[in-house]
């Protein structure tokens, strides 16, 4: 399921190469005329690593003659952690689709436990060939026994992975009776592999000489030892080193090498962030541990937000954006979209699909919503625009 050029991905990545695979199977049993169907599972990893919640929904294919249909997946990873089982977790991953022949038991006997259709001869009868019956309902399926890859899904790293328009052929579906009715029936085998890095799987000597690095600089950055660089945030000064922020940012990089009043003094104003922000801020650059957030953070967030986008700090950026998309909720996201917009005004997409998309009416019932598309017109739209668009 990784596809040939994500193998390099996974090399650079040091991502344990073999992956684990999480299975699930919907089994679609509908009229001859066709509606949309939609489909909700929750599923544990093998590794006991994620756990997956699924939708699987289903439309009929408007631009096509015949009776195909559209399939839309969306998997969202959550955290195993049974103290908190419903936080969103970031994982990479990738996903395929296949559509696969009928299983061997009617529903009655899948119901019953039994291993093969037929067994449980109070619920059906099994005929010659590939035709199952069920006495008690009448209904008889024809089996499909071909397996065909509908789509795969790209690695990457989210709690978020969607699949749209894949398109499922006539060829597919198996055909029955039920009650005298014609039905039809569509079995979709759903896999996520998700990947561990070292980190997970363990690499304990790299780990070891790491954490006696950061362990050094941490202490270097909270004494100020050989420091050369002073910054004034608010009412305290922050001492620094210039070799450890040029490496770590091409901003600071161009900073200390342009000959200015601040690079000749080594003393720099910092006009737009709060003393904890930037300290955090340096921690992540010195020893690349992220944050500690709080539940009610969202100063500290945005704050830590500001300093990652004027400094092109990726890692740190990234870890803002999870955390703000795994804490959203109908009460933040107003006051969330103002403030993204104005720091990272390329995070507004991401705010409103899915987010705002999943939770459209009640954004919209809230006088937050009501007072937002007062203020700010143009981007309610905008937020609005995204969330529809799909």
């Amino acid at each position: 399921m990784v596809l040939p050029h994500q193998r390099n991905l996974l090399g650079e990545l040091a991502m344990d190469p073999m992956g684990h695979d999480t299975k699930t199977e919907f089994f679609l049993n509908f009229p001859e005329a066709l509606s949309s169907v939609e489909m909700r599972r929750k599923v544990k990893s093998t590794d006991g690593y994620v756990n997956w919640e699924v939708v699987l929904h289903m439309v009929p294919h408007a631009s096509r003659t015949g009776k195909g249909v559209l399939l839309n997946l969306e998997a969202v990873a959550f955290s195993p952690n049974s103290l908190r089982p419903y936080t969103k977790k970031f994982v990479y991953a990738s996903w395929l689709l296949k559509s696969k022949g009928a299983p061997d038991l009617c529903d009655n006997c899948r119901r019953a436990g039994y291993t093969a259709c037929g067994e449980g001869y109070d619920y059906c009868d099994r005929s010659v060939g590939q035709i199952f019956r069920k006495r008690s309902t009448g209904m008889s399926v024809t089996r499909v026994e071909s397996t065909l890859t509908l789509a795969e899904g790209p690695l990457c790293n989210n709690f978020l992975f969607k699949m749209s328009n894949v398109e499922v052929a006539d060829s597919s579906f198996g055909t029955g009776t039920h009650d005298g009715r014609t039905c039809r029936f569509l079995v979709i085998e759903v896999t996520l592999r998700h990947f561990k890095s070292d980190e997970d799987v363990g690499a304990p000597n790299v780990q070891a000489a790491a954490s006696i690095v950061s362990t050094n600089l941490q202490a270097m950055l909270d004494s100020g030892a050989l420091s050369d660089v002073s910054f004034l945030v608010g009412d305290e000064e922050v001492k620094a080193h210039r070799v450890v922020l040029g490496a770590a940012s091409d901003v600071f990089k161009a900073m200390f090498e342009t000959d200015t009043q601040d690079s000749r003094t080594g003393r720099i104003h910092v006009e737009d962030s709060q003393a904890d922000a930037f300290r955090a801020m340096l921690r992540c650059l010195y020893t690349g541990a992220m944050p500690a957030w709080t539940e009610e953070d969202d100063d500290f967030l945005m704050g830590v937000l500001n300093l990652a986008e004027k400094y092109n700090l990726g890692p740190l950026h990234e870890e803002c954006q999870r955390r703000i998309l795994c804490t959203m909720s109908v009460d933040n996201v107003v006051e969330r979209l103002k403030a993204v917009n104005i720091l990272s005004p390329s995070m507004v997409p991401l705010l409103a699909d899915p987010f705002v998309r999943s939770h459209f009416s009640e954004i919209l019932s809230t006088e937050e919503w009501t007072a937002f598309m007062k203020d700010d017109v143009h981007l309610a739209a905008q937020v609005m625009y995204n969330a529809m668009k799909r």
